[in-house]
């Protein structure tokens, strides 16, 4: 089957541009290796936190920071989108998930993490919303010894600075039987109203006199809602997720809300898919070649979009002082110095070179070589592999791949309708 559109990687990027896509009549495809970044995902949608980079406070408005972002960086992709595509992306995401966030008009807000620190975000998960700065009440963060990745008293003791936050931490041992767990895993248990009876006794005099209870982000992967709401009306508290390292459920939550979604659109998502290269003729991809299960395929389509992300999930390579592309061999931005890729002070307030290398395309995303001449007719680029910007300091990471992805097929939907 030939399709309109082959969307390379299931990330944030390439599931925004497979819902706009779709929902503007083409047929898509979406091909990856696994489920993208969102098993790393915190959850929360960040636009902008930080500008210029080595500002040490946040934005209390993203938008404002977005304004003074792209009038000096006309690269960045905020400035190949423009502020309609942003703010007109953003509502699109609310289109699926008004329900599961909240934020204040223009604002970001503050949430805790799990090494307590506070965090900038614009779009909030209903689950963490609760734990938003400034404290409504005196905080207890709970924590589950069991539980890997999590420590409940180092949170405290970082967050104490900004108010009145202690800790507890909790054997569950006697209802698991075993001595580690993992988020996946407690996760799952937490969806069981048997295991959140056992819990709910196990706690219930732990968090006596308690108003407030931070615990991490792992009450449930997919009846969450009814599993909180379960905790907070048994134990009279309110309760409030921290985001936690990966395998993030949040991330989960939202994959599989988004994945829903797709389907009913009528999109195509084939996982387990390692796309390989793609064949050129007379400037035009033509077609892909891919590896499932050990043996190769041939995908084709009128265009395609590559969302493969970066370094951590080989959008990017780098090898011997150069970086690559894999796929398609585009040209990178990066620095023939390796010596400047990364500073000496891992806290360095601009961050790390590294983390600005990426594709280079031009504004309407269709990647450039480096005298800013577009490679391919009907290949175009979106989200974090992208060159010219650092997500991980700006605190942009979902705002870039929500808005290059919704921004990025926006003229192939108008061509088909053309013709």
């Amino acid at each position: 089957m030939k399709y309109d559109l082959i969307i390379i990687g299931a990330g944030l990027s390439g599931f925004m541009a497979a819902k706009r896509a779709a929902e503007g009549g083409l047929n898509v495809l979406i091909l990856s290796k696994g489920l993208g970044v969102h098993q790393i995902f915190s959850g929360c949608i960040d636009l902008l936190g930080y500008y210029p980079e080595d500002n040490s406070r946040f934005l209390e408005s993203p938008f404002e920071g977005i304004q003074g972002l792209t009038t000096s960086k006309t690269s960045h992709p905020y400035f190949l989108a423009g502020i309609d595509d942003i703010i007109d992306g953003l509502n699109s995401f609310l289109d699926i998930f008004e329900n599961e966030y909240c934020y204040i008009e223009g604002k970001n807000q503050l949430i805790p993490t799990s090494i307590g620190t506070l965090k900038p975000s614009y779009l909030i998960p209903i689950t963490m919303i609760d734990g938003a700065f400034p404290f409504k009440d005196d905080i207890l963060l709970l924590g589950i010894k069991e539980l890997q990745y999590f420590s409940s008293p180092l949170a405290a003791l970082n967050l104490k600075r900004y108010g009145n936050v202690r800790s507890n931490e909790i054997s569950i041992y006697e209802i698991i039987n075993q001595k580690n767990i993992y988020p996946v895993q407690i996760a799952n248990l937490f969806d069981k109203a048997e295991f959140r009876e056992k819990f709910i006794t196990l706690i219930s005099k732990k968090i006596k006199g308690v108003k407030l209870v931070g615990m991490p982000a792992i009450l449930g992967r997919d009846k969450f809602r009814e599993a909180i709401n379960h905790l907070e009306s048994e134990l009279d508290v309110e309760i409030f997720e921290i985001p936690t390292l990966p395998p993030s459920i949040p991330g989960y939550r939202l994959y599989k809300r988004f994945r829903r979604y797709l389907d009913n659109l009528g999109v195509e998502i084939r996982l387990g898919v390692e796309v390989i290269k793609g064949e050129v003729r007379k400037g035009k991809i033509v077609q892909l070649l891919a590896n499932l299960r050990e043996k190769e395929e041939i995908f084709r389509a009128k265009y395609f979009l590559l969302t493969t992300g970066r370094f951590i999930s080989n959008g990017l390579k780098a090898k011997k002082g150069t970086v690559s592309e894999p796929i398609f061999n585009l040209p990178i931005y990066f620095l023939k110095d390796k010596e400047k890729w990364f500073n000496y002070d891992f806290f360095y307030p601009k961050g790390h070179m590294i983390n600005n290398f990426g594709v280079m395309v031009d504004n309407r995303f269709f990647p450039v070589d480096e005298k800013g001449d577009r490679m391919y007719e009907n290949l175009k680029v979106a989200g974090s592999i992208l060159a010219y910007h650092n997500s991980f300091r700006e605190k942009s990471g979902a705002g870039i791949a929500i808005t290059t992805g919704y921004s990025s097929v926006s003229d192939w939907i108008k061509y088909e309708r053309q013709y």
